[in-house]
């Protein structure tokens, strides 16, 4: 159906491409205006229109064209504008003039919220065909006469796709909520019901919903969230087995009852929380059960990015490759478990046990029969990252490099932390905490994990 282009309407999409704007009617360019200089240009000439109600913009500089080639689409701007008072299509195409906006480009829009929405690819549709997601942060949004900054613009982007901040649970709109879960997801969001409880309170602000109306709504969508997690591991798989992963594996061993799963699992937790937040540390750190022979060491593992082998019993490995193939730095493996396979995706993995690395790393050697290639002894080494041994009054920390000139690698000490002879097990295991001195043992301890994660495993 033809477009009438004299009808007059409030509210607009329109898109406006770099290329076109460049090139003159035989396609060669005469416009050397850089990408970021273009898009200052639409934004100041949409600006000067009249009696302009609001207008967002965003510009699409990601956009896949091509996923096996990872080729870009040119680079484009999408805005929607709406006006006090309503306007002719013709008018329009006739004052955005110098920026070349195409007839074809314009419309009248149907829906704000949809509209809003695509400016950023959340739309159902966008999600579905996994367009590239843009930020609220990337839009450039003008209303009562200013250009909003950061904070304004998330108030008023969900006003806009979601009516009023509070609705009641009749007229509460699920779309803004379920596009932040899935964000979340995205960037390794466990759905638990526990965690969705504690997340969606974190977003009161926003939504305002009592406690019924999010247990309605979790109860609701939770399927839904489960098979968006599925989907996203999915993607993540695909990605890691084409980029491959960088696992840090962490030996720490001391004397019996000197803390080391302790301190295991204080580094652990502090971890997660730089990482990830409103979430149950049972849903991101996984603790080995298994130590027997033979046994199966993932047998309850669920995808955790963080894993504790406490007291690792080396028969728990069938062989030398078990154990090389399961800690590989840079691989994703898939390793056998009794009831599933499964892909070990941990980022940070933690043996604890009493005796010293390379007693360790000549058991797992062992494996293989005393006349193992000597060269596996190489292969098992440079599966660690890090070497934490504990004593009474200190902690050695100690690094695995490669010898200057040669393939091998070797252990070497980077630093001994002291603690002025304070007993490690002490600062570790106190549970009186309104004592003085486990408030500065715990301050102590706090500053030496956060080294340790600072100088050494997030790098």
């Amino acid at each position: 159906m033809p477009i009438n282009n004299s009808k007059r309407y409030r509210t607009f999409n329109g898109m406006i491409t770099y290329d076109y704007f460049r090139k003159n009617e035989n396609g060669k360019i005469e416009n050397t205006l850089s990408e970021t200089d273009f898009k200052e240009l639409v934004i100041s000439e949409i600006a000067k229109e009249n009696s302009i109600d609001y207008f967002c913009l965003v510009a699409h500089n990601r956009d896949i064209l091509d996923e096996e080639t990872g080729t870009l689409k040119p680079y484009h701007i999408h805005f929607i504008i709406r006006f006090e008072n309503a306007r002719t299509i013709n008018s329009i195409l006739n004052s955005l003039s110098k920026v070349k906006i195409s007839e074809r480009n314009l419309s009248a829009a149907q829906s704000v919220a949809s509209s809003l929405l695509y400016l950023t690819h959340t739309t159902p549709q966008a999600i579905k065909e996994k367009k590239t997601r843009y930020e609220i942060s990337e839009l450039s949004i003008f209303t009562e006469n200013h250009f909003l900054n950061q904070s304004e613009k998330e108030l008023w982007y969900r006003n806009k796709i979601s009516g009023s901040v509070g609705q009641i649970s009749k007229k509460f709109d699920e779309i803004p909520l379920i596009i932040d879960i899935y964000k979340e997801i995205q960037q390794g969001f466990i759905p638990t019901d526990n965690n969705l409880l504690n997340l969606i309170k974190s977003y009161h602000s926003l939504y305002q919903l009592s406690e019924e109306e999010i247990l309605i709504f979790i109860r609701k969508n939770r399927k839904q969230f489960q098979l968006d997690r599925e989907s996203c591991i999915q993607d993540y798989v695909r990605t890691k087995k084409v980029q491959g992963k960088n696992h840090k594996l962490i030996y720490t061993n001391g004397p019996g009852g000197i803390g080391k799963s302790l301190l295991a699992q204080h580094i652990s937790e502090k971890l997660f929380n730089k990482s990830y937040q409103n979430q149950d540390k049972q849903d991101l750190i996984f603790e080995s059960s298994s130590s027997g022979k033979n046994s199966d060491l993932l047998n309850q593992y669920e995808l955790q990015p963080i894993s504790i082998f406490d007291d690792l019993n080396i028969n728990s490995f069938s062989n030398t490759q078990h154990f090389l193939k399961l800690f590989e730095k840079n691989s994703l493996p898939l390793i056998q478990s009794r009831y599933q396979n499964k892909y070990f995706l941990s980022e940070y993995s933690f043996i604890t046990k009493s005796e010293p690395i390379k007693t360790f790393i000549s058991s797992i050697y062992r494996l293989n029969g005393v006349h193992s290639e000597i060269n596996l002894k190489q292969q098992i080494l440079r599966r660690f990252s890090l070497i934490i041994e504990i004593e009474t009054d200190k902690i050695v920390l100690k690094e695995i490099k490669r010898k200057p000139n040669t393939t091998e690698f070797e252990i070497v000490i980077s630093e001994v932390i002291q603690f002025d002879n304070l007993k490690f097990i002490e600062l570790f295991s106190s549970y009186d905490t309104d004592n003085t001195q486990f408030k500065k043992l715990n301050k102590q301890r706090d500053k030496i994990i956060e080294k340790i994660i600072n100088k050494y495993l997030q790098n």
